[in-house]
């Protein structure tokens, strides 16, 4: 009503369009339900089925009429029910706008009239009988435990439950924030006292007594809120001026003095910016091998080595950002592409974190060349023997690592590899293998495990498989067709078994150890769930924090510092305190966490926190 005067929408209320016809009176069920009985005790007969509707020739608008009931008319089409009726054929039907009680006279059982023995009122009757016992029992069970309840208090006896169990699920348990406040501030400050000194040889020469906030605490900040899932920089410089964050990060750090009158505030994003450009690449990288190197002697991945002796890493590239001009324009698809190389040790219960990482440059104009993930292994290669030397190691790779050139590089520094082998990659040799499967020169056996989840399948393997190169060396593949058991009675858990072929070096002897490979050959996955964690559930890692490229490659770096702390921090403490807590996911202990280091702090919780620990050892 745009446009119209206020009187003329107004006058729609006082002068409503609708009008009401008085009606005289309401038939009610029960006397429609009356009525019929008398017609039916009259005339000695049952009533048959109605033919229609409620205003259909021979309904009840026709037989209940202005008070007078007359006899039901025989069926229509010749004793068959009605197709249009709502409901027909049933003696107990719940049809809107059905008289109950006339289809019960049609279909129910012979000799069932409406007022006798055994009939409607009848039922109706003692199901109302019946619900009045069922109240007052639960009322005398009620008022039983009132009083039981109240001796009990006088004599200072603890109170039981209610005996009327409330229906629905059962509230969960409350998440204990606090703790889990206190648990991330210790963590954060024994895990810098370990990284600080590390970062020593990365910061560039400056002097700290001119400025307000020291290298570590410019770190550190971003580390801690990094962990806490702040995907962008504006989300990370939402908290600066927030005193309770500043506080707390300035005490994780380690920074213990202040400016005497200054508002607490923490380190800016521009900071971090303004610090990484002269930063030392390979140095961070050497930061993040070491903390990796704490982690494998402290015996965090003993159960998870291949064969019980070498630690399993995943090699895979990722797409980290896309690259944009200096007026927010995203750049040609060859120039715009940002792809990182990334090697992960793996576990078996899903957990993957840095090792090493290579960036791949992104297409050079004056070579007119793409750099590639092959070549970026080839530089990562010496840097990663020499990081893990003393360390024995298996390269798990995706079918591009299935070739010559990466196996020699394993060959050559001793290492161990499972790599995806299809077709395409070695064509003669992977003809070689399926010809030998085909005929029947290989080993095989059937696969019936219960532990790590039930499975079964057929397991074939082959040994000794010469390659194009010209020494001939040879490998080892392994071919497995296995199935996942679930509970078959339910709908939807047959899933398709998994097929797939690996390629190895690592000796073949048995079902058991084919079974291990193949197993070792699927966690490959566990690097690519990691990626799609670090892309969508809070850090941000198709989001472009910095343009400049030193400083862009150094935010990676720490960036995926932070993933590898925040594994060790939620699989070592939250996992403990989300028990019992139902949809408590891990975005939500961090904004959980967040919000209560940002509004109260940190700093008053730790040394209760000490306490606590001291009593409980």
């Amino acid at each position: 009503m745009r446009g119209e005067p206020p009187e003329k929408f107004l006058s729609f209320f006082a002068d409503p369009p609708l009008t009401f016809r008085k009606m005289e009176r309401i038939i009610t069920f029960h006397e429609n339900s009356k009525k019929v009985e008398e017609g039916l005790r009259r005339q000695g007969e049952r009533p048959e089925a109605p033919s229609g509707g409620r205003n259909a020739p021979g309904g009840i608008a026709e037989h209940v009429h202005a008070g007078r009931v007359r006899a039901l008319a025989a069926d229509r089409q010749g004793g068959r029910e009605e197709p249009h009726a709502v409901r027909p054929g049933q003696a107990r039907g719940r049809g809107h706008g059905v008289n109950r009680a006339v289809e019960a006279g049609a279909a129910g059982a012979e000799g069932a009239v409406y007022g006798g023995e055994g009939g409607v009122r009848e039922r109706l009757c003692r199901a109302a009988r019946r619900r009045e016992e069922r109240d007052a029992e639960r009322q005398r069970r009620a008022r039983e435990w009132r009083e039981r309840t109240a001796r009990e208090v006088l004599a200072g006896v603890e109170v039981g439950g209610h005996p009327e169990r409330r229906p629905g699920v059962p509230p969960a348990a409350e998440p204990d924030v606090e703790e889990a406040v206190a648990e991330y501030a210790e963590f954060i400050r024994k895990t810098w006292g370990a990284l600080g000194p590390l970062f020593k040889d990365v910061y560039a020469g400056r002097d700290e007594s001119l400025c307000l906030y020291t290298d570590d605490t410019v770190v550190c900040t971003f580390l801690a809120v990094t962990m806490l899932k702040c995907r962008s920089r504006n989300a990370v410089d939402g908290c600066r001026n927030s005193e309770g964050m500043a506080a707390s990060m300035l005490y994780l750090s380690g920074q213990c003095w202040w400016p005497e009158g200054e508002r607490f505030t923490t380190a800016c994003t521009g900071t971090l910016v303004y610090r990484t450009r002269g930063w030392d690449c390979e140095k961070v990288k050497i930061v993040n091998a070491s903390l990796v190197k704490r982690l494998i002697n402290a015996k965090f991945f003993e159960k998870d080595r291949v064969s019980g002796r070498y630690y399993p890493l995943a090699v895979d590239a990722v797409h980290r950002d896309e690259r944009r001009n200096g007026c927010g324009e995203r750049l040609a698809k060859k120039e715009k592409k940002t792809i990182a190389l990334e090697v992960k040790l793996i576990t078996k219960t899903g957990m993957a974190v840095t090792v090493c990482s290579e960036c791949v440059e992104p297409y050079d104009d004056q070579r007119e060349k793409q750099d590639c993930e092959i070549n970026a292994f080839k530089r990562m290669a010496p840097f990663l023997r020499k990081l893990t030397r003393k360390y024995p190691l298996c390269l798990v790779g995706d079918a591009l690592y299935g070739c010559d050139s990466v196996w020699r590089i394993c060959e050559g520094y001793g290492w161990k590899y499972i790599t995806t082998f299809r077709e395409g990659r070695m064509p003669g040799v992977y003809e070689d293998v399926v010809l030998r499967f085909k005929c029947g020169d290989c080993d095989a056996g059937e696969l019936l495990r219960a532990d790590g989840g039930p499975r079964h399948g057929t397991m074939k393997w082959v040994v000794g498989v010469e390659t194009n190169a010209p020494d001939r060396y040879r490998i080892n593949v392994v071919y497995g067709k296995i199935s996942i058991l679930g509970d078959l009675t339910k709908k939807g858990n047959q899933k398709k078994p998994y097929v797939g072929m690996f390629a190895t070096n690592i000796p073949i002897d048995g079902l058991d150890k084919a079974d291990e490979l193949f197993c070792w050959g699927r966690r490959r996955w566990n690097i690519e769930n990691v990626f799609r964690e670090q892309k969508h559930s809070g850090f941000g890692l198709r989001h472009r924090f910095v343009n400049a490229t030193n400083a862009n490659k150094v935010w990676y770096y720490l960036m995926q510092i932070a993933w590898t702390l925040w594994q060790m921090f939620q699989r070592g403490f939250l996992l403990r305190l989300e028990a019992g807590c139902r949809k408590m996911t891990q975005t939500l202990w961090c904004e959980e966490i967040r919000t209560y280091i940002r509004h109260l702090g940190c700093i008053l919780l730790v040394p209760r926190y000490k306490l606590m620990c001291r009593k409980n050892l």
